[in-house]
């Protein structure tokens, strides 16, 4: 069996996947060493050794200006890092965190998470199921924390209403009622409230001017610091600007997409991916000017907007789409970064870009969920074709765990014993049919005759078959009663299906769980 075809969320709930199994970490962690010191990849004349040096020093000093930080960086420790976006995930992704804090203790690591804050936000609402003894009145509501007015990147996502936010936990209570439980929400939201005003603070800034993300990542960190979990975090645009790699990618771009798109390519037909957006779009080329696998952030505009590039002789033009201004930089300008944000903008790289950059440039182990992992195939024949070096292994983990919620007992095998029952009762209704009825008994011994003849003419077999058909017909209204219970049980058991998957998807925010339930959920990885 290949990777990819172990990386499957585990059914058993409570159930953690960590791929390749922990006895392996040091070995992978000397086969990375040895790819990473061996490659003879050089980038705008510098070698990967000591590309990877500067960016983790940029990163410890990025570390200790942030006084929120939960613990002292160690200069010499190398990085394990994982990153998603600064939403209400699941456990399942929640267990990551946990993960590299285990594995950071025990092999002498920096544990850092990246915030993806170049990502959009996609929902400013949570799913929570409605609980009933009925059960045709499951259902997922989607109950907004705040007003919705398209997506947004989370580097600009800000709390648009404030009133919807502070009262979410009172709107969500109705649905929650009936979970014989109590989850963490109540508590959590208290902790995002009071957050809210810290950062506001801190920031020397108004409660509206807070981001989202960062409350939510606050918050977070609150419980982790709280279970024993204290990571590094940075968001992805302090440091995903790692100036030999960014110029070394827009000065050779041509090159470059040829083998991204590439790679994109041979990923779908090997996959059996007909859309040309998935796992990721091409980047595209219009004349002399290239798409490059970067986000243009323009602060002062809140916009995020795919970057071009032309060339010509020592001249870099940099567009924010296809027909804007550019900005102009010299071939391998040094300090690219400085000249950007002297106009207000960032780049950022984009989702194949920033695992290349991390597993690259930063990370010793880079830890995944299933749908990353799954795409860094495509990041790993990058690495192969352009860089031409062997990638650095990368490790999966991620884990099930439902809500405690009270299902009901109808089971597949009982939908397929009434599925059968019910199609028995409707093509074989001689067997159910009371035979005590002299009119049920002579309509079953005509079914029965019509059944025992076998004509040899195709005119007499067309006959047989109508005939069997009308006395079927017939012999239903026999057992009418019997098809509409054994309907109404399969309508039943439909529903109670439907209600139990409903209720134990994995996909849940984690603040719907009870601390006492999640809580030794991710402390096991610790």
């Amino acid at each position: 069996m290949t990777q990819p075809e172990r990386w499957k969320a585990p059914a058993e709930d409570g159930a953690i996947l960590f791929d390749p199994p922990s006895e392996r970490i040091e070995e992978i962690l000397e086969t990375n060493r040895r790819r990473l010191n061996s490659a003879r990849l050089t980038l705008l004349g510098k070698p990967l050794g000591e590309v990877r040096s500067a960016a983790a020093a940029r990163i410890v000093r990025e570390i200790r200006h942030n006084s929120s930080q939960p613990r002292v960086v160690e200069d010499r420790a190398p990085f394990i890092v994982t990153g998603h976006q600064p939403e209400l995930f699941h456990p399942g992704v929640w267990v990551k965190n946990f993960g590299i804090n285990g594995l950071a203790r025990r092999h002498g690591l920096n544990p850092l998470n990246l915030i993806v804050d170049g990502d959009t936000v996609k929902s400013t609402s949570l799913h929570i199921p409605q609980v009933s003894s009925d059960a045709a009145r499951i259902h997922r509501h989607a109950v907004p924390f705040d007003s919705w007015d398209g997506e947004e990147p989370y580097a600009f996502r800000t709390i648009r209403d404030s009133n919807l936010f502070r009262t979410f936990p009172e709107r969500a209570r109705p649905l929650l009622s009936e979970w014989g439980f109590a989850p963490m929400l109540g508590e959590f939201w208290d902790v995002l409230v009071e957050s809210r005003s810290r950062l506001a603070m801190t920031g020397n800034m108004s409660n509206t001017d807070v981001r989202l993300g960062d409350l939510f990542s606050s918050a977070r960190r609150d419980i982790e610091s709280r279970w024993g979990c204290r990571n590094f975090e940075l968001p992805l645009s302090k440091i995903c600007f790692i100036p030999e790699m960014v110029g070394h990618l827009l000065t050779d771009l041509p090159q470059f997409q040829a083998y991204y798109n590439g790679c994109l390519r041979e990923y779908r037909r090997r996959h059996g991916l007909r859309s040309n957006r998935h796992p990721a779009p091409d980047l595209e080329a219009d004349g002399d000017r290239f798409e490059a696998p970067f986000w243009w952030f323009d602060q002062t505009a809140r916009r995020r907007q795919r970057l071009f590039v032309q060339m010509k002789g020592d001249r870099v033009s940099l567009f924010p789409g296809l027909n804007a201004e550019p900005i102009v930089v010299r071939r391998g300008e040094p300090d690219l970064s400085d000249v950007l944000q002297q106009s207000g903008v960032i780049l950022m790289t984009r989702a194949l870009m920033t695992t290349l950059f991390m597993r690259l440039s930063v990370a010793d182990l880079f830890i995944h969920g299933i749908g990353g992992a799954k795409y860094d195939e495509v990041t790993d024949n990058i690495i192969r074709q352009y860089f031409h070096m062997e990638p650095p292994e990368y490790l999966v983990v991620t884990g099930t765990l439902r809500l405690p919620l009270k299902g009901f007992s109808a089971t597949p095998s009982d939908r397929l014993r009434l599925i059968r029952r019910l199609r028995d009762l409707r093509w074989g209704p001689e067997r159910f049919a009371s035979k005590t009825d002299p009119a049920t008994r002579e309509m079953i011994d005509e079914k029965v005759r019509w059944l025992e003849k076998q004509p040899t003419t195709r005119t007499g077999r067309r006959m047989r078959y109508r005939e069997l058909l009308r006395s079927t017909e017939a012999l239903r209204s026999r057992v009418a009663r019997e098809i509409a219970e054994a309907t109404a049980s399969l309508d039943r058991c439909e529903q109670e299906l439907s209600a139990n998957e409903l209720l134990s998807r994995r996909d849940y925010a984690f603040p719907l769980y009870p601390e006492n339930l999640l809580r030794p959920f991710c402390e096991q990885l610790l």
